[in-house]
């Protein structure tokens, strides 16, 4: 093989490599919090602040609290005691994306309700689901999986209610991947730079 050729070809199996282990990566940091390794609680336990390597809660204490389906005691979700709706990376933290999660009613009777999903980057509203065209979610007392269609990443996010429908709201299954880092994207840049560098080594 040619000079330029085994270069070529070291080439190709670096960014192989590159694209290989960042897939792996990634389906490797996606993340579903259930809650269910927080232990039983049948009344309600105010959110740990930094559970799932989460802010569960801004400035003051979390709103969030964990709960024990009272049909199954393994299976836990969170419910509000309050307006206090954000949750975010910590701050200086990784930015993620917001992939939704399972949102219901645990009122029996009046079992509806609605809310809207607001999302920050970097200490500005890249999300406002108030000035979406169907950005208004609305929940029964049926599971449903909700996300707002945002794509890009984010730090934060809360729910915005215009009425008092915190106050029956159930959250569960919290799907979420961080993005990562610089550091970690030179680490793979490296790794296939190392790959390049062996090959021409072996055909030297």
């Amino acid at each position: 093989m040619s000079s330029f050729g085994s270069k070529v070809w070291g080439l190709s199996v670096g960014i192989a490599a590159i694209a290989g282990v960042a897939q792996c990566m990634t389906k490797a940091e996606a993340a579903v919090i259930t809650f269910n390794d927080l232990g039983p609680s049948p009344f309600g336990i105010r959110m740990p602040n930094a559970y799932g390597g989460l802010r569960w809660g801004g400035a003051g204490l979390s709103d969030w609290h964990y709960m024990t389906s009272g049909a199954d005691p393994t299976d836990n979700y969170v419910a509000l005691s309050g307006r206090g709706t954000f949750v975010g990376a910590p701050l200086g933290g990784a930015d993620f994306y917001f992939e939704g999660a399972d949102f219901w009613s645990r009122r029996g009777l009046d079992a509806n309700g609605d809310f809207y999903f607001i999302l920050y980057h970097d200490g500005a509203t890249v999300y406002n689901g108030l000035n979406e065209d169907g950005g208004r979610q609305r929940f029964s007392n049926v599971h449903q999986t909700f996300n707002p269609g945002y794509t890009g990443p984010v730090d934060g996010f809360a729910l915005y209610f215009d009425n008092d429908d915190w106050d029956h709201l159930a959250m569960d299954n919290f799907r979420f991947t961080p993005v990562p880092t610089p550091g970690v994207l030179a680490g793979v840049v490296a790794m296939g730079s190392s790959v390049c560098g062996r090959r021409r080594r072996m055909t030297a």
